[in-house]
């Protein structure tokens, strides 16, 4: 949070985003969350996305923490082992096995 994409590390997230389909904000219909997977691609970098409210839901935590509801699943190419599959729960990144 506060760093620029660039700055990003594996994990950190941010949102929800409203206005993600592009209406203001009092009229949005969809949010967004968007996300660096806790794991990196072969060459270093971070892997980008974001998962969209609806279908997924999210929950806020005390601690600012977020719950998304449901799993995140995320190809980042077309080879063996280029997807991520897990959970995101207060804050804390889990994955599918």
């Amino acid at each position: 949070m506060g760093r620029s994409s660039a700055e990003r590390e594996p994990g950190d997230y941010y949102g929800p985003v409203f206005g993600f389909n592009g209406k203001d904000a009092e009229d949005c219909e969809i949010r967004a969350i968007y996300f660096n997977l806790p794991v990196r691609r072969e060459d270093g970098s971070v892997i980008c996305g974001h998962i969209c409210i609806p279908p997924h839901d999210y929950q806020e935590n005390p601690d600012g923490s977020i719950m998304v509801i449901g799993s995140i699943k995320t190809r980042w190419g077309d080879e063996p082992g280029q997807e991520w599959h897990g959970h995101l729960i207060q804050g804390v990144w889990t994955e599918c096995k």
